[in-house]
């Protein structure tokens, strides 16, 4: 999996950036858009972090590729 970055802005208690993640599910192409929101303490570090997205187009991609399911629920159980 990797992401690239299209933008990024400073809100008053942290920052928004905007990006999409690409990569490979059941040995097929996967991708979707999503914006993380970093609350930023006072002494410059992240304290909170919240990502935003869509999870039905990942959801119908992984029911549609069920040589992925064994890896994904792994990655369930270990979490």
């Amino acid at each position: 999996m990797k992401a690239e970055v299209h933008r990024w802005g400073s809100t008053d208690d942290g920052v928004l950036i905007e990006f999409t993640v690409t990569g490979k599910v059941g040995g097929k192409p996967i991708s979707w858009h999503a914006v993380d929101r970093f609350v930023i303490d006072a002494d410059g570090f992240a304290s909170e972090r919240v990502s935003y997205f869509d999870s039905a187009p990942i959801a119908l991609t992984l029911a549609g590729r069920p040589r992925a399911w064994p890896t994904y629920l792994r990655s369930r159980l270990r979490g």
